[in-house]
């Protein structure tokens, strides 16, 4: 079964974006004509699946034209931002269901799970070109910080989720080099009313509900206001058991023509008993390169008191200004608090035999994000060249305070096909107390200018200039270590045009990442690690038309090395470099078949380590080769209903190197098949959607291979769902 699904995706991938290169050949000029990238309005008329988006952009096929958020390079359209871009609409997210941004980016071939699952911390935890994302910076909310560790944000609430792969210190700071998620909400109409319902219920017997209501009021409709409440409850197919209540709310308010002010709140409350325990590879004494038979995550043990409770708070306000012509400027104020509290198991595996250590982490900790930015955007002409300016400010102060009870412990060991279900008595939740551990503060200026020629070729300069503090205490408010630093980053991009919507570019960023926070298992913990640079050289093409659109790219990234020691010391030198090429594409075959395929393949090696055993060898959670395939077909006998089939296939993956022995556990290839249906109905003038859907169609067992860690595949999941528009 595996040889045939490996087969069938590489095929499918392969012949899906050579169709769209073919097709896209012999329709060129008829897809020219009367299209330029101003003509976005265009859109509009390209099919019943294209709107206007709250914030003003277009969305064909649930993918929005213009990024909600640039960061420092502003607002601009996918065409025009020189890095690999993926963006989802709500349709998209709703017709597959999805639960976390694994979902989201199901047929994107670059992404994977570094050691989570559904229902686990490390849910939101992604692997992008190989490289993983941190908690801490890697996620934002409508282009502003927040720390999303253990969270899964409700998808209900949000207009579209943005992937920008790779390095972005230029435009957002501080944040590992595998890229950014933007979760971009929901804002109020443009105009008119919105009042929308759903009812579902997922594999295990979790259920779950949400509404949407949205209106403008007032003075030529100044006031615009939405609301999103979701909530569920129920047994997961983990045999976890989940409670999950959110509510969002955005308001705006058309104070003049030239200035609004706008603000929102997201608030969720979770509890989720019986997490799917993390799964750590360890410096046991490995003697093959096997790794045990993959389980179920329904068959892990877990004790009965592990649990994640989780009350996130995002509140943001903020002031758009039109200057005249061409220029505006925006302020906007963000908070965010996450309060967890985490006594959770944790198994470090031993051997192929699926022995491991179960250790239980007695924590909890309450991370406090402040940001503020300023900026302001606007275009002008030089003769022959024009301008498009972006300058601006930013600061961000990040406090972790940790409870004193945050310790790992050993409960004892056991065997993943013949679990030991062991007890403890973690320290409640009402007798925790908290000291300051640790507090960056980022004071940055950045400013960029977009030089065009005859509207084909631009080049694009830009800095960060960055000023950065870390500091680690101890209980009694010692500092322990402590590290500041003033750094540039710079970016060079240059852009070119060829036809109307293809861009061809090339680009170079420089980022620096937080120094991390030694984990509580190794020999130096809690230490905290200085900043550690990235640098990342990209070419690649973009092309957008009416009915297909493709893109690919070459990319090479170097990053400073961080690895476990032969004595248990977590540690950082010396350099891992990735290189890889990427291409994309969907295309509508005819009104009623679209297709769409991703292929990716990177090659990631540590480069240079004061560890030589490991220079050569690669990189722990980077598959070489990843390709997905997916076809939606519109039944032309049952009007309303829709057919969606998806698939992906991961390569072998290194998951550990080991010294002694110098064995690498690799993870075994796979394939994993999706399928869904849609049908939508009008019911006496109101819109009603019916989604059903299963995930993992033929129940396939298997290891998701991380950074040192492995992540259990969820099985074959239903889900249903019933939406109603008024």
């Amino acid at each position: 079964m595996r040889n045939v699904s490996k087969i069938l995706v590489l095929t499918s991938s392969i012949l899906a974006i050579s169709m769209m290169a073919s097709v896209s050949h012999a329709q060129s000029t008829n897809a020219l004509e009367g299209e330029n990238d101003e003509e976005v309005t265009d859109a509009e008329n390209a099919g019943s699946k294209s709107k206007r988006a709250s914030d003003g952009s277009i969305i064909v096929e649930g993918v929005a034209r213009r990024l909600s958020s640039a960061g420092a390079f502003g607002s601009r359209t996918n065409l025009d931002t020189p890095f690999s871009v993926s963006q989802v609409g709500a349709e998209d997210i709703k017709d597959r269901q999805a639960y976390s941004l694994q979902d989201v980016f199901a047929t994107d071939a670059a992404i994977s799970r570094n050691g989570g699952s559904d229902f686990n911390a490390w849910s939101s935890r992604l692997i992008i070109r190989g490289l993983p994302i941190d908690f801490a910076d890697s996620v934002k909310i409508n282009g502003m910080s927040v720390y999303l560790f253990g969270i899964n944000l409700p998808l209900d609430a949000m207009e579209q989720v943005e992937m920008l792969k790779g390095s972005a210190g230029f435009m957002y700071g501080f944040g590992a080099p595998g890229g950014i998620i933007n979760y971009v909400t929901k804002k109020p109409p443009v105009d008119g009313d919105i009042l929308g319902f759903n009812v579902g219920y997922h594999s295990g017997g979790v259920k779950s509900g949400s509404a949407d209501l949205g209106t403008r009021f007032g003075p030529n409709e100044a006031f615009g206001i939405r609301v999103n409440v979701s909530g569920e409850d129920g047994d997961t197919y983990t045999n976890s058991h989940i409670t999950r209540g959110s509510a969002q709310a955005a308001v705006d308010v058309r104070i003049t023509d030239n200035l609004t002010w706008n603000a929102e709140a997201l608030y969720q409350d979770s509890d989720l008993e019986h997490p799917v325990p993390y799964i750590q590879l360890t410096r046991a004494p490995y003697v093959s390169d096997l790794l045990p038979d993959p389980v179920s995550s329904d068959d892990l043990l877990v004790s009965e008191e592990s649990l994640n409770r989780d009350k996130f708070l995002y509140v943001r306000t903020g002031l758009d200004l039109s200057l005249g012509d061409d220029w505006n400027a925006s302020a906007d104020l963000s908070h965010d608090r996450l309060d967890r509290y985490y006594p959770s198991d944790y198994f470090w595996l031993q051997n192929e035999g699926g022995d491991y250590t179960e250790y239980v982490y007695n924590g909890a900790a309450i991370w406090t994000y402040d940001s503020a930015q300023v900026m302001v955007e606007g275009k002008f002409d030089t003769g022959p060249f024009s301008h498009q300016i972006v300058f601006g400010g930013h600061w961000l102060r990040q406090v972790l305070d940790q409870s004193n009870t945050a310790t790992a412990s050993i409960l004892g060991t056991s065997n993943l096909y013949d679990p030991v279900n062991y007890g403890w008595s973690p320290t409640e939740a009402s007798q925790l107390t908290y000291y300051r551990n640790s507090q960056y503060i980022q004071k940055a200026l950045f400013a960029s200018d977009t030089i065009s020629y005859d509207d084909k070729l631009s080049l694009i300069l830009g800095g960060r200039f960055t000023d950065y503090g870390q500091k680690r205490f101890n209980a009694s408010g010692v500092a322990l270590s402590e590290y500041e630093t003033e750094v540039v980053t710079p970016t060079v991009a240059l852009m070119f045009k060829p036809a109307p919507r293809t861009t061809l570019y090339a680009s170079y960023v420089q980022s620096l990442e937080p120094g991390s926070v030694v984990g509580a298992t190794y020999a130096n913990a809690n230490e905290m690690l200085d900043p550690l640079l990235s640098k990342q050289i990209e070419v690649g093409f973009k092309v957008d038309r009416r009915n297909w659109n493709l893109q690919g790219a070459l990319f090479q990234i170097d990053r400073g090395a961080t690895y476990i020691t032969d004595d248990n010391y977590y540690v950082q030198s010396g350099n891992l470099r990735y290189r890889g090429a990427e291409i994309s594409g969907k295309f509508s075959l005819s009104d009623e078949f679209r297709v769409g395929a991703s292929v990716v393949y990177v090659d990631g090696t540590y480069e240079k380590t004061n560890s030589e055993w490991l220079v050569g060898r690669k990189i722990p959670g980077t598959a070489p080769f990843s390709a997905s395939l997916m076809a939606e077909a519109d039944v032309a006998a049952i009007p309303g209903l829709s057919i969606l089939l998806d698939g992906k296939y991961t390569g072998k993956t290194v998951a550990y190197q080991y010294e002694p022995s110098g064995v690498t556990l690799k993870t075994a290839d796979y394939a994993i098949f999706n399928a869904n249906m849609r049908y939508r109905a009008d019911v006496s003038g109101h819109t009603v959607i019916l989604r059903a859907g299963l995930q993992n169609l033929f129940d396939k067992k298997y290891w998701q291979g991380g950074e040192n860690v492995l992540a259990v595949g969820a099985a074959r999941t239903f889900a249903v769902n019933l939406q109603f528009e008024m």
